[in-house]
């Protein structure tokens, strides 16, 4: 999966009223609710992040939680690194994100591309099932439906005999 990270968390309202400093928190919210995505999901994802205007020593990429963050290099749009990271990887990416432009190009080198907001119901829900699968299980009596006890099976010769009778 590649996801236009800014894109998706807009969506998610985590850059409402945000600037400057509360960006870094904003990018943290957002690869934290993706790792839980990954858990259990178990997708490799990548999530791309606008550096354009950041100075050319800033730019880095990192792993958060299993997840892989990527910075545009100085002077370039995330726009254009997740296109080309869709057209490396045709059929087996997955682009998540808003913008036209970019679905389209993704779409274009054979690679699917989900909205932000399609993609946003799919997070929730994916987080649900990974917050209950955390969640702590009380102490219910298994119902077992293995066999107890050693299987009966005649001799062979027996069985042999008895398919033969059958015959008549």
């Amino acid at each position: 999966m590649i996801i236009d990270g800014y894109n998706l968390a807009h969506a998610l309202g985590l850059l409402d009223g945000f600037g400057g400093d509360e960006l870094e928190q904003a990018r943290d919210d957002l690869c934290d609710m993706l790792a839980m995505y990954k858990k259990a999901k178990a997708h490799k994802i990548t999530v791309v992040f606008d550096a354009q205007y950041a100075p050319e020593y800033e730019t880095r990429n990192d792993t958060i939680k299993g997840i892989r963050i990527k910075y545009s290099p100085h002077g370039r749009l995330a726009d254009s690194v997740i296109k080309n990271m869709a057209r490396k990887e045709k059929e087996r990416a997955i682009v998540v994100s808003s913008d036209r432009d970019v679905a389209e190009s993704a779409q274009a080198s054979g690679a699917a591309a989900v909205s932000s907001q399609e993609f946003q119901s799919r997070l929730i829900e994916a987080m649900y099932f990974a917050q209950e699968a955390d969640a702590p299980r009380s102490k219910e009596r298994r119902i077992d439906t293995r066999k107890k006890g050693p299987g009966f099976r005649s001799k062979k010769k027996r069985r042999k005999t008895k398919a033969k009778a059958q015959k008549l």
